[in-house]
């Protein structure tokens, strides 16, 4: 009880909170362990072939499946691009996958988890070494840090954006970064020189609304686009500069489109 206790709101919560990070589930991580060690040694309990057994080792080999599959499809359909490392150890992966359920639904309790260490072993590097880093399009934050770095390097402001306020942005890009609203963007642009702002439109804030609400010409230094995930939709974020701020200019000047 106490590790259920342990477990159930941990993962609620974080199942609640919109941004999810790797290490947000680790204080949960005892807790499951306390249960598997548990449900290990007691296995004597249950007979072979319960339906207990048989539906614990469809919900294992389901997520496994998944993982192993994303792993190998993930930059195919996203990017492009194929990793064969990737695909190797996730069809190596789906074996030991395969194995494991077989064992669990046997009553096989050291196979499985010798399958099921195997399994993630595998499946693991595949998505978090191979997959994960190469997938552009949707970890924009990393892109978005590295893009503004020459900017930030030239006016000395800090990256301050409007629309995409993820805390991966902070991580990526220092914690001086600026999460700000359209009223805070037009009047750093108007009052003060050297500002670049990244704008992401939203639908109730277009670019031509921003723009027309701001009583500025505006200038696009750049774009960045990708797939917001928290939101669920591609998007695409402009970098704008007050046209004729002689700081930025002085940053690049044959970089710029009008944004007017």
């Amino acid at each position: 009880r106490l590790l259920t206790g342990w477990l159930v709101p941990t993962w609620l919560v974080f199942e609640i909170v919109a941004t999810k990070l790797p290490h947000y589930i680790l204080p949960a991580l005892p807790a499951i362990c306390g249960l598997l060690g548990l449900w290990g040694v007691a296995h004597h309990k249950i007979s072979p072939r319960a339906p207990v057994l048989i539906a614990a080792a469809g919900l294992y080999a389901v997520p496994g499946l998944c993982l192993a599959l994303a792993a190998i499809l993930a930059l195919p359909l996203i990017e492009g691009t194929v990793s064969v490392s990737a695909v190797i150890l996730a069809v190596v992966a789906l074996f030991f996958v395969a194995l494991a359920a077989r064992a669990l639904s046997d009553r096989r309790i050291a196979a499985f988890f010798g399958a099921a260490l195997a399994s993630c072993l595998l499946v693991y590097p595949a998505l978090m070494q191979f997959t994960l880093p190469r997938l552009n399009s949707i970890f924009l934050s990393p892109r978005i840090a590295a893009l503004y770095a020459p900017w930030r390097a030239c006016t000395g402001r800090p990256l301050a954006i409007v629309g995409y306020h993820e805390p991966s942005l902070v991580f990526a890009a220092g914690t001086d970064t600026e999460l700000i609203d359209a009223e805070t963007a037009a009047r750093k642009l108007r009052e003060e020189d050297g500002w670049a702002v990244f704008f992401e439109e939203r639908p109730n804030l277009t670019l031509e609304r921003f723009v027309a609400g701001s009583g500025l010409k505006l200038t696009v230094l750049d774009t960045v686009s990708g797939f917001n995930y928290n939101r669920g939709k591609s998007t695409t974020l402009f970098l704008l500069a007050r046209d004729g701020d002689k700081v930025v200019s002085a940053c690049a000047p044959n970089r710029t489109v009008d944004a007017s």
